[in-house]
């Protein structure tokens, strides 16, 4: 039988720690908590970032006289496609009036259009019924473009829940790939220096005084084509496009096959979109999924509606059904349309979202 330790010898085997210690580390918690506290009061003054008048058409939304009830939400792809006027016009007529708006921002990824969703969630614009979103497949090595490092539109969406989001995709396991230590400490940093407010200082002081200046967006309302014939590489974009005709139609004529290929949904982030449908319909806000006329095929994204994980997606990706949408004449690129294409493209949307709204059906 083992001999038994008095209880008063436990306190000295235990690690000694002198009062003078135990004062040091209360304060370092305490000076913590207010770093924290004061930091996120802070961040409440950083106003959103300034490319693409992302700010401006913000505060359009949740401010205007005139609401918006409808919303396109995505990348340079949604900028460069949808045209409010045309919409609300088309809408206008088949009995469904509507007051659209654009929020495209070029370059924006699954996780910065997730968090602008959290934002319209957290401060819901009077009005709003429907947003309709273009989702693309999320893909964490192409999220920060080098010239955007550490700029304010690559801080201002690193927010915990997104964070977690970026390392969840980045520890998910994927053929020849090892763990992305690298990419994992480049977003930390990221998340660190919007913890921080690091380089808001000015911009805080600004609006602090009222001198914060927003214009309103222009009569297009967040439609601006000329974004995806003057952005950077994309006169370049343009060349390639049209110097491999008989490379283009091939993939088109892949792409209906290769969007029906079934893809395991649970490589995608089902529960992101759950919670991003969840919370919008808790503020009476239906999503809208959308796909606009790319050549690159997506069957993940298929494959999550034929899930029935998202609700409704009006797909416009399909050479086959909607070939005039792919006609030379009417693109850009391989990815967006030009302007004649984009008139197109929003009285093919406008059709399409009547029906929907008539029906219930995708057409």
């Amino acid at each position: 039988m083992r001999p038994r330790i008095p209880a008063d010898r436990f306190a000295s085997l235990a690690p000694q720690v002198s009062t003078p210690t135990l004062r040091l580390l209360a304060l370092f918690g305490l000076a913590g908590l207010a770093f924290t506290a004061t930091s996120s009061w802070i961040r409440t003054w950083v106003p959103l970032p300034d490319d693409f008048e992302l700010a401006a058409r913000m505060h359009e939304l949740e401010t205007s006289a005139d609401p918006y009830d409808l919303v396109f939400l995505g990348p340079s792809t949604t900028r460069c496609a949808f045209d409010p006027r045309v919409i609300d016009e088309q809408l206008r007529r088949r009995g469904h009036p509507v007051h659209s708006l654009n929020l495209g921002l070029p370059g924006a990824t699954s996780f910065e259009l997730d968090h602008l969703v959290e934002r319209i969630v957290a401060q819901p614009p009077p009005g709003l019924r429907w947003l309709v979103i273009e989702l693309h497949p999320a893909e964490p090595s192409q999220l920060i473009r080098p010239a955007n490092l550490f700029t304010d539109r690559a801080v201002y969406w690193h927010t915990p829940r997104q964070l977690g989001d970026v390392f969840a995709a980045l520890l998910r396991p994927r053929p020849g790939q090892g763990l992305r230590l690298d990419r994992m400490a480049l977003h930390l940093r990221h998340a660190l220096w919007r913890f921080a407010n690091v380089g808001q200082g000015d911009r805080i002081v600004a609006r602090a005084l009222g001198r914060d200046p927003i214009e309103a967006p222009d009569l297009r309302r967040g439609f601006a084509p000329e974004d995806c014939v003057e952005g950077p590489g994309m006169k370049a974009a343009r060349e390639r496009y049209l110097s491999q005709p008989e490379q283009v139609r091939r993939r088109e004529m892949r792409l209906d096959r290769q969007d029906a290929t079934p893809v395991p949904v649970e490589r995608l982030n089902p529960g992101k979109l759950r919670r991003q449908i969840e919370s919008l319909r808790g503020i009476g806000v239906e999503p809208v999924y959308v796909l606009t006329p790319i050549l690159s095929p997506v069957p993940g994204i298929h494959s999550l509606h034929r899930e029935r994980i998202l609700p409704t997606l009006l797909a416009f990706d399909s050479p086959r059904r909607h070939p005039e949408l792919y006609a030379p004449r009417n693109r850009w690129d391989d990815l967006h349309l030009n302007e004649m294409g984009a008139e197109i493209f929003s009285r093919r949307f406008a059709q399409g979202f009547a029906h929907w709204l008539d029906t219930g059906l995708e057409r």
